[in-house]
């Protein structure tokens, strides 16, 4: 499915038939997951997987993808309780993963980066603004985005 946000993410695994068994795992045992994932354009990714116990939804626990070949993500679960599990696979494009990929390569081929670092600064500021960032990490996120303008 393509939502919003431009990220793709097909043939999730494990998965269960409509008419057949529910997957299975066992206690304390890894349960590979992997999926598909991929964006529009260029821009890196990031992706992971929640899950959670239906006896105690609140409690989830997120794992981090890692990209393989092919835009086939992996990653591993362990349940840690008997009982019924259900898990989700997430993704959305990281901006400052792909900002700092094109300025690495800007930077390797000795070309100017003023605009990259204008856009890191917008970045930067974006994120200082956005809600649920504390108070010393927004003065930090300042202090960078000066940083970075003052480098062009």
């Amino acid at each position: 499915m393509i939502g919003f946000s431009r990220v793709a993410i097909e043939g999730v695994r494990p998965t269960v038939q409509p008419a057949g068994f529910a997957a299975k795992g066992v206690r304390g045992q890894v349960t590979p997951v992997s999926a598909d994932i991929f964006v529009d354009g260029h821009d890196q990714l990031f992706a992971w997987t929640t899950a959670w116990h239906l006896a105690a939804p609140d409690q989830r626990h997120e794992v981090p993808l890692l990209a393989g070949t092919n835009d086939r993500w992996t990653g591993e679960l362990v349940p840690g309780e008997v009982g019924s599990w259900m898990f989700e696979v997430g993704g959305m494009v990281d901006a400052y993963g792909s900002w700092l990929r094109e300025i690495a390569l800007k930077l390797g081929d000795g070309q100017d980066v003023g605009v990259e670092l204008e856009e890191g600064a917008i970045l930067v500021e974006r994120r200082a603004h956005a809600a649920g960032v504390l108070r010393p990490d927004r003065a930090a996120l300042g202090r960078l985005a000066t940083t970075l303008r003052a480098a062009t």
